[in-house]
């Protein structure tokens, strides 16, 4: 650990003030560098938790793919261009426009299916035929 803190020091003292370094010189390896202690960031320096952009994110996608399955065109993006969540809606958008249409419980109709025979069940006995 000191050889790599003092190869740090090394670099440092080498820079020029426009960010150039210069040939080359040496520290003596007589000069002890007292290291500082390691602290982690502390939790409040970010904004906010990684959810919650992840959250936004999704939220946006689920948008632009329920506004493709509403015939929506491209262009009607409600978020500013080039934000994450206009890309996000575009993203989802896209996705869509290659999907069928998945925001109708499939799951609740086949509840209401008892047999578990379907309409094909009715209109072969003629059953609820109009």
């Amino acid at each position: 650990m000191h050889r790599a803190l003092a190869s740090i020091a090394r670099r440092l003292v080498n820079i020029k003030g426009n960010g150039s370094a210069p040939e080359k010189a040496e520290l003596a390896q007589s000069e002890s560098i007292d290291p500082a202690p390691v602290v982690p960031a502390a939790a409040t320096t970010r904004p906010e938790p990684p959810d919650v952009h992840v959250q936004q994110w999704k939220g946006a996608w689920v948008s632009g793919a329920e506004s493709r399955w509403s015939g929506a065109s491209v262009v009607a993006n409600p978020h500013k261009a080039g934000s994450t969540r206009a890309a996000a809606w575009r993203a989802g958008w896209h996705w869509a426009d290659r999907q069928p249409d998945r925001r109708v419980d499939r799951r609740a109709q086949e509840a209401d299916d008892s047999l578990g025979l379907g309409r094909q069940f009715e209109l072969r006995i003629g059953i609820g035929v109009d």
